[in-house]
């Protein structure tokens, strides 16, 4: 195990005593104290995941107690897309990156009932728009959090 991952799952609360390999202990909580947050990017116009947020998603399998039924972890799906068209089909477009990003992480094990998807349009920017025409490309993306349950809630912004 990398000194990272020791890192991230000590910060997740999934590190017990002893080394993170051990299986958890028989009354294990699986109550996650820090979120696990990874951005994934999408071109212009496009709900297509690219072959490097493919990865950054896959990055989560190797925790393996992400996916442990016993966990009762949630993901946390938030999808954005950048200025650039009318707020309605940027709406529209979030919200297909929201259900790509969901349908991913169902393939890679994430039982279906423990994804919560929400989709906010070009309302939550992660940098200040650029002059009008030139959309921001780091506004097209996609956060999604591993936490435990009550903390992803759909929004009315969904």
């Amino acid at each position: 195990m990398t000194g990272s991952m020791r890192i991230a799952l000590a910060a997740l609360g999934l590190l017990v005593a002893g080394c993170a390999e051990d299986p958890p202990p028989p009354f294990y909580d699986g109550v996650i104290r820090e979120p696990l947050n990874i951005y994934v990017f999408f071109p212009s116009g496009s709900a297509t995941l690219t072959e490097k947020s493919r990865m950054a998603l896959s990055s989560a399998k190797s925790m393996e107690r992400l996916f442990d039924p016993r966990a009762n972890v949630w993901a946390c799906v938030s999808a954005h897309a950048d200025a650039e068209g009318p707020e309605a089909l940027n709406r529209q477009l979030s919200r297909r990156r929201a259900d790509a990003v969901a349908e991913y992480l169902i393939e890679l094990g994430i039982p279906r009932e423990r994804i919560v998807r929400r989709s906010f349009g070009s309302s939550q920017p992660l940098v200040a728009n650029s002059p009008p025409g030139k959309p921001e490309p780091q506004n097209r993306y996609a956060t999604i959090w591993f936490a435990g349950p009550g903390i992803c809630k759909p929004t009315e912004a969904n």
